[in-house]
């Protein structure tokens, strides 16, 4: 079951894979922001710097939520408007 869910056409795998470009973009940016966003709060807030590598898996979420949006609306628009490539035999 976990190998049916992890592998396949609809697995998760496939689906990062094919919007990894997206993800590439976006988690700079978007960590970046997060960082300048975050980092202050905390800081005045008198904790620590574990508190800011700890919140790391909620900016890289956001990231993947990024990039999503932009594979759904960008990348998958231009790959239907691009002619399939036909390789002669």
């Amino acid at each position: 079951l976990l190998a049916k869910a992890v592998s396949g056409e609809a697995g998760i795998v496939r689906r990062f894979g094919r919007a990894g470009y997206s993800f590439y973009m976006l988690h700079g940016p978007v960590t970046k922001v997060f960082a300048y966003l975050v980092f202050p709060i905390l800081s005045a807030a008198g904790v620590g710097g574990w508190a800011y590598w700890s919140l790391m898996p909620v900016c890289l979420s956001l990231a993947a939520g990024a990039s999503a949006l932009m594979y759904a609306s960008v990348e998958r628009r231009l790959q239907r408007l691009r002619p399939a490539v036909r390789t002669s035999v």
